[in-house]
């Protein structure tokens, strides 16, 4: 999805980046980090930022050992997830704040974030500070793999909102239009039953609706899960610069 198609103040059609539009009755937009970017006025609404990822990769033997171990997570440093049994690699993220990318600016001319996909710019790698602070994390919680290269090390965005909770909402201007979106770094471990949700948004079904997940301003409050007080952008630690 590359834009929306507004018309006579109504949602008319989501264009694609094969340049075609697709038009309905009615939309859904799931679109993650990227909804402030599709639609700017959530951009008071949605933080979009973004966290650092990488692997180390762990033999035959250990694979076997750390099999179905449960996730770790260690508040101050970060957590590790069991190893994948195709590649053997542990997935690992430090713990912060975040990253953010304020390069848009909204029709009143507030600078927001959007997102800068890895997928777009796979040379951008992650901050170095980033880096150091996965191997400060393994030393203090895996020293046995305190040697091991960091591999396939990329940036992973999310959406943030004032209270952590989901923006599951009809548009205030749209009605058209439903939004599931704010995720707030939590949305995958939802997976199994968030769609259900939303569908029940979609139909108006009380299950769904709920007053936390409305479009409208919140109070922003510092989010007390993520360790940290600063939220750094990109290019101030040497990515996109």
């Amino acid at each position: 999805m590359t834009h929306l198609q507004i018309s006579n103040g109504k949602l008319s059609g989501v264009s694609v980046s094969s340049g075609k539009t697709h038009t309905a009755d009615e939309y859904i937009l799931c679109t993650g980090a990227a909804s402030p970017s599709l639609l700017p006025e959530l951009s008071t609404q949605l933080w979009s930022k973004c966290w650092t990822l990488a692997h180390i990769e762990l033999t035959e033997d250990e694979m076997e050992h750390y099999r179905d171990m449960p996730v770790v997570d260690n508040h101050e440093l970060g957590f590790f997830f069991e190893p994948d049994p195709e590649t053997r690699w542990i997935k690992l993220c430090n713990a912060t704040q975040g990253y953010q990318y304020k390069v848009a600016m909204s029709p009143d001319g507030i600078t927001y974030s959007v997102p800068r996909y890895a997928s777009d710019h796979p040379e951008d790698g992650i901050p170095k500070e980033a880096e150091q602070s996965m191997k400060r994390f393994i030393a203090a919680v895996m020293p046995q793999f305190s040697n091991r290269p960091l591999l396939g090390a990329r940036i992973c965005w999310c959406t943030d909102t004032a209270d952590q909770h989901f923006l599951i909402s009809r548009h205030d201007k749209y009605p058209e239009l439903l939004l599931g979106t704010g995720d707030s770094g939590h949305g995958f471990k939802f997976l199994p039953t968030i769609g259900s949700y939303i569908a029940d948004a979609f139909e108006s079904k009380p299950r769904g609706v709920k007053k936390e997940w409305q479009m409208g301003e919140r109070e922003w409050k510092k989010d007390l899960t993520r360790p940290g007080d600063v939220v750094k952008d990109l290019r101030e630690v040497g990515i996109a610069t």
